[in-house]
């Protein structure tokens, strides 16, 4: 004789193990591809270790973006180990310090890279830049950055030594270029320098952009 099966008697059964989130890794893996993200690094020189790192340190940043210490925890609570491989999680903290060097390195070959990608895939007009600034402050004395300085705070936290990052978008909201400047850098001197590299990247390009900037 056969009992029914009901579903409160199959849920008592159920115990929850190890849960991890897969959705946004899910995600984040899909436009890395579509991107051709591997293939950009492996242009820049770096080794599939070095992108595994990379890949990590981009997709704690776009999902839950915490301290590099913190990123460790947070890749043990989702399926990046299912989709990425087991070695993931074998990733230390001091990696991902160092693989973010690397980056720093390369960022001018990474970005005309990913902008030449992102104009094939979107048909991108490069007609009108955003240019503006932003800055981000330290806790601790910076003694080993020697961009870190006191400066107009627009965090509010004039104790504390800052870099300014000032960042181009086309009118999409794609970031063109970006660049990191002292912390007591004037707002107005930085524009030349983006603009510079700006126009580096379009010369093979019939007309340049318009560059929007508030005063």
């Amino acid at each position: 004789m056969m009992l029914p099966c009901s579903s409160e008697n199959l849920t008592s059964e159920l115990q929850i193990e190890e849960p991890r989130t897969l959705g946004p890794v899910h995600v984040a893996l899909h436009f890395w591809n579509t991107l051709e993200m591997t293939e950009i690094f492996k242009e820049c020189g770096l080794s599939n270790r070095d992108i595994m790192l990379t890949q990590a340190e981009v997709f704690g940043r776009l999902i839950e973006p915490m301290s590099e210490h913190a990123t460790l925890g947070w890749m043990q609570r989702t399926a990046m180990s299912d989709l990425m491989g087991k070695e993931v999680l074998e990733t230390k903290k001091d990696a991902l310090y160092r693989i973010t060097d690397r980056l720093v390195e390369n960022k001018e070959r990474i970005e005309e890279l990913l902008a030449r990608r992102e104009g094939k895939l979107f048909r991108h007009e490069d007609a009108v830049y955003l240019y503006d600034l932003t800055s981000s402050y330290f806790e601790g004395t910076t003694q080993d950055n020697p961009k870190a300085r006191h400066g107009y705070s627009r965090d509010g936290r004039p104790d504390c030594k800052q870099v300014v990052v000032g960042l181009a978008l086309d009118r999409e909201g794609f970031v063109k270029r970006h660049e990191v400047f002292e912390g007591n850098r004037q707002d107005i001197t930085t524009l030349k320098i983006v603009v510079d590299r700006l126009r580096e990247g379009l010369k093979d390009r019939k007309r340049n952009p318009t560059i929007s900037v508030d005063r």
